[in-house]
């Protein structure tokens, strides 16, 4: 929460309304979508370290699972966490460049986030 709350004191972000250039007959935008936006560049240090933390947790909790497979108790899930933790990191594998990639797209954009 300290890396979220000082990305949103230095580099808050901004609400716009992005015109796509349709008209009516009355010269009013009937297509647009909104959209949030940092002004400055200042924001790419603060998404890089929550990646960052966010992958390496994923990663430290794969490796855990991995090391508990074999541990024999009464209610034994690790195998089943194990499956979950390699599913949340190819999602993670994909996801990010996918998102990368439709970043221009509001709908996609919007549909890959959800």
């Amino acid at each position: 929460t300290i890396v979220l709350a000082t990305w949103t004191a230095v580099s808050p972000l901004r609400w716009t309304r992005i015109d796509r250039g349709n008209e009516d007959a009355y010269g009013r935008s009937t297509n647009s979508y909104g959209t949030c936006y940092a002004e400055t560049k200042e924001w790419a240090p603060y998404l890089s370290i929550i990646l960052a933390l966010n992958f390496s947790m994923v990663v430290l909790a794969n490796i855990q699972a991995y090391r508990a497979r074999k541990i024999t108790t009464e209610y034994a899930e690790s195998k089943y966490i194990g499956i979950i933790m390699v599913s949340i990191l190819q999602a993670c594998c994909i996801g990010l460049p996918l998102v990368a990639i439709v970043s221009d797209q509001p709908v996609a954009n919007f549909i890959l986030r959800s």
